[in-house]
């Protein structure tokens, strides 16, 4: 449809007379696209009225048609011989009146064909010795135009180029369609700048000899751009294979050695990590000695290959070396990539954060010095900063990164500053700004990069739900993930079923996920959000006999935030061991965790986390009977609850009501007096049982339930078991089950 609108241009006569050729010649097919050829009766009625020209008129036309649909009076200037100027003139008024072609607004006197398709059918009729040497006369033209100054785009003149390439054009081709696409990419137009690319390869296979050197490097260049452009990463990992096996070919080892770099993280996301070693393992057996920026930048990528290959030691002896080659080579560049690299090996040692703030810092000095591309150094140090928990210094970094990407246009850099600015909405508890921000960077990010961008969607997503009281609606969707895909939402789906209270479900994922020492848990990126959930998870199910275990599996990130890698940022690692150490009877360390945490947080109020603090400590609060006085307790759940209202924190109001009212309750239960068995005992009651079941259920004797049946009547003041179980009912002292 697209082909038949660009030829017909919409024209009814002219759509229905070609859909009626299509229709009769229906194998008249290339690959998937149908061959739009113009039928004979379209080309005698266009015929009819070009025969009503003069011949001056036509020939002009003819020429006209060579440089294209649309051409100016400039061009033809240059074309046409002075002694011919008049006939020029007086040719464009005869087409111009006849409705060939119509004069458009511009600066230099621009017309074009009414149609296309007598522009084609003008061309057409030319011979290919004629096309050849007027394609040519075309080209040279506009190129004297801009070495005087006129502005015509290098692809125009590739393109006229490359239709001379039989009359020995294809330098002139290929130079002027790298040009083109080198000024497509650097505004971003990547597709425009691939097909200049392969226009230039076109060159290449029909004129090998002259040309074969620049095949690596072009190859590469595509691949760059469907990086770039976020086209499917399989694509974009193939397209580098296949400028590996090109440099490998022509001994290019510089491309052979910058495009086994850019595998390390394409091949990644599928799984060929182990390839990707061994290809930039390769490169370096390549380089030269003496090529100190190349060498220095492969090293840097070489020690990130390691470390996805769980070689965490030497991939820091590595990063090092890389970091000194490149400052032994001078190159700036060089020196700042090698230090980012370095700050990546570092990633998920908390104990390294202040020496890969320091390398992320010296390497956009680095940058901003020389001028060089900043945004891989702002990136790193914006999710450094904010394991720190120095939001504002975030933010600042936010704002640099969004004016770099403004000026690069660079994909990835756009979703991952999106991205980051939605971190932020999130943390901030601007549920308005987060969730238009989530969907974009959806919609930039998924199904078009390495890999990742559907799961910091997902993560992003379900805290959004989370806090918005919106779980229940999504918990089928969650169960459908987690049977129809992969293991990486258990976590989310344990934390669900946490949330909604469904303990015996909870139950299940949780000692799926722990069994065999943990075996269901990945140390890898997503390392610390599943230890979160877990952590929830123990402390709701008072699964005390593993919170050691994980107090020592969360103990080293204390001081930081908690973090997805680029999505999410789940609040100080202090909180959840402040839970852990209260479970674990240390309740004074736990105390002086959530104080820790607190304080972290305030450093970047107002944000969510300072409600979630005051909330958990009220629930250990509780659990330990107030220590330290029923007024601490109050305090906190009036502080969480006013942060709560101001953020319109829907979940976890309602967790704070709860919390509320099972305090109550317990003090209710308090004021009555009953002993704890008695309470057991009042409950049997309530449910009907004899004194007989009730001994067999507790593993006592008649005498010792008649002994409880006596005191429990005494002190609720009642006479007999049917008014002391209407007393347990009315004064809520029978546990209601849980319902799953």
């Amino acid at each position: 449809l697209k082909s038949l609108y660009e030829k017909t241009e919409g024209n009814p006569l002219f759509v229905s007379e070609v859909a009626r050729m299509l229709q009769q010649e229906r194998n008249n097919l290339t690959g998937n696209q149908w061959v739009v050829e113009i039928p004979e009766g379209i080309q005698e009625a266009i015929g009819r009225r070009l025969n009503q020209l003069s011949e001056p008129c036509n020939d002009l036309l003819a020429l006209a048609a060579v440089i294209g649909r649309k051409f100016n009076l400039q061009v033809l200037n240059k074309l046409v011989p002075d002694a011919e100027q008049l006939g020029l003139l007086e040719a464009l008024e005869e087409a111009v009146n006849r409705g060939i072609i119509e004069e458009r607004q511009s600066a230099l006197a621009e017309f074009q064909f009414c149609h296309v398709l007598i522009r084609d059918i003008l061309y057409e009729e030319l011979s290919l010795a004629k096309k050849i040497l007027l394609h040519k006369r075309v080209a040279d033209t506009l190129v004297e135009l801009r070495n005087e100054g006129s502005e015509y785009p290098a692809g125009e003149i590739a393109r006229h180029y490359y239709q001379a390439l039989q009359g020995g054009q294809g330098v002139k081709a290929v130079d002027y369609a790298l040009e083109a696409a080198r000024h497509a990419e650097k505004i971003a137009a990547f597709d425009e700048a691939i097909g200049y690319y392969e226009l230039a390869l076109d060159v290449i296979s029909v004129d090998e000899g002259h040309f074969l050197e620049r095949r690596p490097r072009i190859y590469f260049d595509i691949a760059m751009c469907k990086h770039a452009l976020g086209i499917a990463t399989q694509e974009s990992l193939e397209a580098y294979y296949q400028c590996i096996e090109v440099a490998r070919e022509q001994k290019d080892y510089k491309v052979f050695a910058d495009a086994a770099c850019r595998i390390v993280y394409v091949g990644r996301a599928f799984r060929r990590s182990r390839e990707s070693l061994q290809t930039i393992e390769e490169a370096l057996s390549y380089l030269d000695d003496d090529d100190l920026a190349t060498r220095a930048n492969t090293l840097a990528h070489y020690s990130m290959a390691l470390s996805f290959n769980n070689r965490r030691r030497e991939a820091e002896r590595i990063a090092k070396q890389a970091v000194e080659v490149a400052v032994e080579s001078g190159d700036a560049t060089a020196h700042s990539n090698a230090l980012c690299m370095a700050l990546l090996v570092l990633r998920g040692r908390p104990e390294k954060l202040s020496e890969r703030i320091r390398l992320g810092e010296h390497a956009l000095a680095l940058s901003r010095e020389n001028d060089a591309p900043s945004q891989d150094s702002l990136e790193w140090l914006i999710l450094s900063y904010q394991e720190k928990g120095d939001m504002e210094r975030v933010r600042e970094l936010i704002a640099d990164l969004e004016i770099a990407v403004s000026r690069s246009l660079r994909f990835k850099s756009r979703y991952f500053v999106v991205g980051a600015e939605a971190c932020m909405a999130l943390f901030e508890g601007r549920w308005k700004h987060a969730e238009p921000l989530i969907e974009e960077a959806g919609e930039l990010g998924v199904g078009k990069l390495d890999g990742g961008a559907e799961g910091v969607f997902g993560a992003q997503m379900f805290l959004l739900n989370r806090e918005l009281g919106r779980l229940p609606m999504i918990r089928p969707a969650l169960e459908k993930m987690l049977e129809s895909e992969s293991a990486i939402w258990k976590p989310g789906l344990l934390a669900t079923f946490v949330d909604l209270g469904l303990a015996d479900e909870a139950t299940e994922i949780f000692d799926e996920l722990v069994a065999d020492n943990f075996r269901g848990v990945a140390e890898d990126e997503l390392y610390q959000i599943c230890l979160v959930y877990l952590i929830e998870a123990c402390f709701e199910l008072d699964r005390k006999e593993l919170a050691s275990t994980l107090y020592q599996r969360l103990v080293p990130y204390s001081g930081q935030m908690v973090s997805h890698p680029t999505a999410v940022c789940y609040g100080p690692a202090d909180l959840y061991l402040g839970m852990l150490a209260s479970q674990m009877n240390h309740f004074d360390e736990a105390e002086t965790l959530f104080n820790k945490a607190m304080a972290l947080c305030e450093k970047s109020a107002p944000n969510m986390w300072q409600a979630h603090i005051q909330y958990r400590h009220a629930q250990v609060l509780k659990r330990h009977h107030h220590s330290g006085g029923k007024s601490g307790f109050e305090e906190l759940i009036g502080g969480a609850r006013k942060s709560a209202r101001s953020l319109d924190m829907v979940n976890l109001l309602a967790k704070l009501d709860q919390l509320e009212r099972a305090d109550s309750l317990a003090n209710q239960k308090q004021s009555v007096g009953l002993t704890r068995r008695e309470l057991q005992v009042l409950q049997l009651i309530a449910q009907g049982k004899s004194n007989k079941h009730i001994a067999s259920e507790l593993n006592r004797s008649l005498a010792t339930v008649a002994t409880h049946v006596r005191s429990i009547l005494s002190k609720t003041h009642t006479a007999n078991r049917t008014e002391a179980a209407a007393f347990a009912t009315e004064h809520s002292l029978c546990d209601k089950p849980t319902r799953h």
